[in-house]
């Protein structure tokens, strides 16, 4: 992965020194996440350093607080993004993710550390279009993943997509490269080693009925149950949700949304094709055999000042990332919150503050009021956490 990442490096080096010296720099993004015992810091910014290019450069820095050896810092971002004729793209170290305004696709949020890859988006006759693919470590090959948004009336749009993880011996690469192929039918060509894959489709889907008020839905399915016998466990994870952007009274915002995701989701038969990378789920970060139900209300207190406050319920089975059955009856009665189920009662509260039209902060405070803490039977216990965004301009 090093010399991958140092070869991308290289090429996207060569590309900056064929641009004209001119270049400007954007807004520094810094990104805090801050618990008791971990640490995390993004620290981004956006450089033009062409027409119509820009390079995107992020660190990250995370581990244990007051255990040095524990710390750990990389380039996490480093990725330029240019348009051509058929299309813009994206070519560096990124976080794959589909994002959809208010609310990330609970199939690829970008909650895995940067990849080197590529990306491709553009528009196809009023539809919109997107295909990637990223190296991942060792030999486990590479991830693919395209995307296609459909609008289907005015005020709604669905999505279709698919991600799929082939092991580095797979010799049919070459189709996941062209646009619009499904990736499903790769493993199905004849003379084709498919060698360990694991694949995987999603839906989503966008309402505005009217301005200011928004419905979604997304689905992540790796597998279900088909056949006659229907024996097959079902794998999945959805999520569904609104936003009023003046709910009641003006000044007033409203986000209600609800996640469940089944055990077994982001693992796999073959350790290379775990849906995950680095430890860490490609999907949401709430992991597998999980549910969560939230709301978050927000008040416009000046117009510098944003005020939130809410309040998230989540259960957290036994199942974690790497866990796989070794039978179906086995998946069957783990399938959903399994074992001891930890519950967590989550107030949150914060505010964003534009201070200046260059100085802007984010803040948000969470406190875990747990039961069965640590899957630990009639446990109690408490976690909290900070989250800090500022954005610094030139």
């Amino acid at each position: 992965m090093l010399k991958k990442t140092m070869v991308v490096s290289i090429l996207l080096l060569l590309i900056l020194l064929s641009y004209p010296a001119e270049s400007s720099v954007g807004p520094i993004y810094s990104f805090w996440k801050l618990t008791p015992s971990h640490v995390e810091l993004l620290i981004k910014t956006e450089m033009e350093v062409g027409k119509d290019t820009t390079l995107t450069l992020g660190y990250k820095i995370e581990g244990i607080q007051h255990r040095p050896e524990d710390i750990t810092s990389e380039i996490d971002l480093f990725y330029l993004e240019f348009p051509t004729a058929v299309g813009e793209f994206t070519l560096g170290k990124f976080r794959p993710s589909w994002e959809y305004g208010v609310f990330d696709s609970v199939m690829l949020t970008g909650n895995a550390p940067g990849m080197v890859g590529a990306r491709y988006e553009t528009s196809i006759y009023g539809l919109e279009y997107e295909r990637f693919f990223t190296w991942l470590t060792g030999n486990r090959g590479k991830l693919f993943g395209h995307r296609m948004e459909i609008p289907l009336l005015p005020g709604l749009k669905v999505g279709v997509k698919e991600t799929a993880q082939f092991s580095q011996e797979f010799d049919g690469f070459w189709l996941c490269y062209v646009p619009l192929w499904p990736l499903y039918l790769t493993k199905y060509i004849p003379g084709v080693a498919t060698t360990y894959n694991n694949m995987n489709v999603g839906l989503d889907v966008k309402v505005e009925p009217y301005p200011g008020i928004q419905l979604y839905g997304d689905l992540h399915v790796t597998e279900f149950p088909l056949g006659p016998e229907k024996r097959n466990p079902p794998l999945f994870a959805v999520q569904a949700g609104l936003y009023l952007e003046n709910f009641l009274l003006e000044g007033y915002s409203l986000k209600g949304e609800y996640l469940r995701t089944t055990n077994y989701l982001y693992s796999h038969r073959h350790e290379e094709t775990y849906y995950e990378y680095r430890g860490r789920p490609l999907g949401t970060p709430l992991g597998p055999d999980a549910e969560s139900i939230g709301i978050l209300l927000g008040y416009d207190l000046f117009p510098d000042i944003t005020v939130f406050a809410g309040y998230r319920y989540e259960s957290k089975g036994e199942g974690k990332v790497g866990d796989y059955f070794s039978d179906r009856d086995e998946a069957w009665e783990n399938i959903f919150l399994s074992g001891v189920v930890e519950r967590r009662h989550i107030p949150v509260a914060g505010f964003d503050f534009v201070v200046s039209p260059k100085f802007r902060v984010k803040t948000l405070l969470e406190m875990e009021l747990l039961q069965n803490a640590d899957h630990k039977e009639g446990e109690s216990g408490s976690r909290t956490a900070g989250f800090i965004t500022m954005e610094i301009g030139f």
